[in-house]
């Protein structure tokens, strides 16, 4: 149960900080 909560929450942040991330970035660089 420990790997259940930390798992989910690290999956579905890794993709979507990622995601959100790279365009950010990109429209700081501008």
């Amino acid at each position: 149960m420990r790997t259940s909560p930390k798992t989910r929450t690290r999956l579905p942040i890794t993709p979507l900080r990622k995601h959100p991330l790279t365009r950010a970035e990109k429209v700081w660089s501008f």
